[in-house]
Formats: C-alpha cells, sequence, structure tokens
C-alpha cells in the first residue's frame, strides 16, 4: 500500500514600503514556528520550527529523534524555510506542510511593520512588530500575506566633558517612552557605547524614544536627554521612518548639573 502524501499548500508574501506604497525587493522571508510556540508545554502539540547553531549537531539528532517519538517535526539544520521577494516585493513558498507558521522579512537598513504600524494614519509610540501568524490547511491551503517595511531611523550624538575633549565608552540607554509627561514611562530598548571621538548613533523603528546616559561623574545616576535628571522633563524623540536625528549630544555642564 502507497504511503499518504503530506497535504501541502502555498504561501505568497508581497512586501511594500508602508511610506510610498512601492514593492520592496530582496527582503529575505522566512516562516518560522509562531510567537507562542516554545511557550511552556506547547512543544509538544505544534509543529515548530527550531534554529539550532550549527554545531550543535547532536543536540539536533536528539531533538528530531524526540520529535519523531511524539509525532512532530523539526527542520533539517539549514533551518526555517526562506525565499527573497522578486521586483515585484513578491516571494512565493511552495508545498507548504499544512500547520501553524509564523513569518518574518528581513532587509539591511529596513524593518518590519505590525499592522497597527503600517496604517498611515497610526503615530506608533512603540517599535514593537510582531510578527504575523498564518494557518495552511484543507479549508484554506493557499494563503496571501500582505507585509509593510519602512526604513529604518537613527538618532546620533557626541559626549564631551568639561575641557571639550570626547567622552569614549560612555553607556547610553535608548528606551521607549510617551508623549504625557505625568505619566511618562521609561522601557529601555537597546544601548550602546561612546567610540573614541565621544560619538554615538543608534539605529531604531519608527516611534517615541528618550535617551539616558550613565557616564562620569556618578554613572549610577543617570541623566536624560537634554541633561535632566527628571524622566518627565526629558526629549520625547518622535524618530519617523527614514530619519537621522542628529545632535542627540550630553556636556560636562549637563553632567554636573544633575548630579547628587
Amino acid at each position: 500500500m502507497a504511503a499518504a502524501q503530506t497535504p501541502v499548500g502555498t504561501v505568497r508574501v508581497k512586501v511594500i514600503d508602508a511610506r510610498t506604497q512601492l514593492p520592496v525587493a530582496g527582503a529575505v522571508i522566512e516562516l518560522t514556528g509562531p510567537p507562542s510556540c516554545f511557550s511552556s508545554g506547547e512543544v509538544a502539540n505544534r509543529e515548530c520550527w527550531i534554529d539550532l547553531p550549527d554545531n550543535e549537531a547532536d543536540l539536533l539528532a536528539y531533538l528530531t529523534a524526540l520529535a519523531q517519538a511524539r509525532g512532530n517535526r523539526l527542520p533539517t539544520a539549514s533551518g526555517p524555510p526562506s525565499a527573497v521577494t522578486d521586483t515585484d516585493g513578491i516571494a512565493v513558498f511552495q508545498n507548504v506542510e499544512f500547520g501553524r507558521y509564523g513569518i518574518r522579512a528581513q532587509l539591511n537598513g529596513y524593518v518590519s511593520l505590525s499592522p497597527r504600524q503600517a496604517d498611515a494614519t497610526a503615530n506608533p509610540a512603540s517599535p514593537a512588530s510582531p510578527s504575523p501568524t498564518l494557518s495552511i490547511n484543507e479549508k484554506q491551503p493557499s494563503v496571501e500575506v500582505p507585509m509593510a517595511m519602512v526604513p529604518m531611523a537613527s538618532i546620533r550624538g557626541r559626549i564631551l566633558d568639561s575641557d571639550g575633549r570626547p567622552v569614549a565608552d560612555a553607556r547610553l540607554v535608548v528606551g521607549v517612552t510617551t508623549d504625557d509627561a505625568s505619566t511618562r514611562s521609561f522601557l529601555p530598548l537597546t544601548s550602546v557605547t561612546t567610540s573614541k571621538a565621544g560619538e554615538y548613533t543608534v539605529a531604531l523603528a519608527p516611534g517615541l524614544y528618550a535617551v539616558r546616559l550613565h557616564a562620569p561623574p556618578d554613572p549610577a545616576a543617570p541623566v536624560y536627554f537634554p541633561g535632566v535628571a527628571d524622566l518627565s522633563k526629558a526629549s520625547v524623540l518622535n524618530l519617523d521612518a527614514g530619519r537621522s536625528m542628529e545632535d542627540i549630544n550630553f556636556t560636562a555642564e549637563q553632567l554636573t548639573r544633575t548630579a547628587p
């Protein structure tokens, strides 16, 4: 008796630039496990792609054997399937086994947007861009997935001491914040240290941010741009897609004034 064929479907992804509505070519699209795939107790019940380092052959073999024993599947060591968008911004996955998947798009200098962020009328206050999920099954063997990307934004600045010399290795933390000073919060997102020239650059998704500096004379007493200790008085940096915000600088005078 011939073995039953594994049911498969098709995933067609179209990626556009949310600002211009033009197609984005050259984006790498990956099918992955859904965001909640690895929550407690879920691995045995879901079909998941697991990313493993190339040198973990023994672990991969063990997990493969375990998955087979439980009736689940794992990817090969090459990782999740991927495709690259063409000049029309389209990538197609053929012969995709039925199941639930996450999907993500990557392109140097760009960031994916969530559906809310992709809305031209939205003013995103958070850079969070969760991957969309999709299901391929008998009722829906072919799936169309629209995705939006925009160029990364960035902030740049410099730290100078009392003699006007650059401060190297000062740590800056960029966090997500809000416009409302009375309820303002600071959710750390990424950090960077200044170069020998006292300069720093941070690439970010569109959103609202504040910058916090940890530097002499007291690294434990942070200072928010433009040189204030009180978060409610910090400047809110509203970054649009592709925008580079310059001169987010700190000076020795600001550090001394805000130190305890």
